[in-house]
């Protein structure tokens, strides 16, 4: 069994605290992100493995994902942004999130989409269906947003990313 967590576990554990699916099977975890179901268990195996899931609640370690997020996510999956291109915004530049990061007008980050709506420096998301459930789930687009403002900012902007996401993950 693979032990070593990916991306796109993250992104995974972040629907699951949506709680939007209620008592959830891994079918309808799958059809809801977007991942084959053999993904999305690895998935669930590999979290609990690294103390980032409760196999026996079937719930996802807040804390425990918050702390990974807030002080190793940026070594774990670091991020090297590439060229300009069209895409879906991402990092401070994501919907409802300017107000809070300000950064240089130049500094725009997006997951690249050939139906986006800005350009900027592409940003490989933690897996190809985060797009799609980011257009559909905006609280979502927030929180992923948020988890890469925290892979590329300044310490100050990590910390500020990091505060926002545990506040959008208490409510």
């Amino acid at each position: 069994m693979e032990r070593m967590i990916k991306s796109q576990d993250i992104f995974i554990l972040l629907v699951l605290l949506r709680d939007t699916l209620g008592e959830w099977t891994y079918d309808t975890l799958s059809a809801h992100v977007g991942v084959a179901k053999s993904e999305v268990y690895r998935s669930i195996k590999r979290s609990a493995s690294s103390h980032l899931f409760d196999l026996q609640s079937r719930r996802v370690r807040k804390a425990e994902l918050l702390e990974f997020i807030a002080h190793g996510i940026r070594y774990a999956f670091a991020v090297a942004p590439g060229n300009s291109v069209r895409g879906m915004p991402t990092a401070w530049n994501a919907p409802g999130l300017e107000e809070h990061l300000m950064t240089d007008e130049l500094e725009r980050f997006v997951w690249p989409h050939p139906r986006g709506t800005m350009r900027g420096r592409a940003i490989e998301p933690f897996h190809d269906a985060v797009i799609a459930a980011a257009a559909q789930d905006e609280e979502l687009h927030r929180q992923l947003a948020l988890c890469d403002a925290i892979r590329l900012g300044s310490a100050r902007e990590r910390k500020l990313a990091a505060t926002l996401l545990t506040e959008a993950l208490k409510s």
